[in-house]
């Protein structure tokens, strides 16, 4: 499960939830925000099969130009305020996203 904080919004992580800060210019953090949601669900994770740190270091995250980035995002959020006004399932919206990575050559569709 992922959430999107903007910077300086005070966040007080537990020993069950973590926190990446972006630091490269190069990556959007909403993009990575998206990215992380779906390929965590590709990697298994779940609430028993958790993101710990020596799992989280084997997922490789696909990061197209910043200009890429940037249009994925901008789609993203209108799925996601799609999300938040409508009766729209998580499952949908996961899909959605997913619509979008494969658009963008992200991600590629599995037969």
């Amino acid at each position: 499960m992922t959430a999107f904080l903007e910077k300086g919004i005070k966040f007080y992580p537990t020993d069950h939830c973590g926190v990446i800060r972006v630091k490269d210019s190069g990556i959007c953090p909403y993009y990575l925000y998206m990215i992380l949601d779906i390929v965590g669900r590709q990697y298994g994770f779940s609430r028993s099969y958790r993101a710990a740190t020596e799992r989280v270091a084997s997922v490789r995250i696909p990061l197209p130009p910043k200009d890429v980035q940037k249009d994925v995002v901008k789609a993203g959020k209108k799925v996601f305020e799609e999300f938040h006004t409508s009766r729209m399932t998580i499952e949908e919206y996961r899909n959605k996203i997913l619509t979008i990575l494969y658009k963008y050559k992200i991600l590629e569709e599995i037969s």
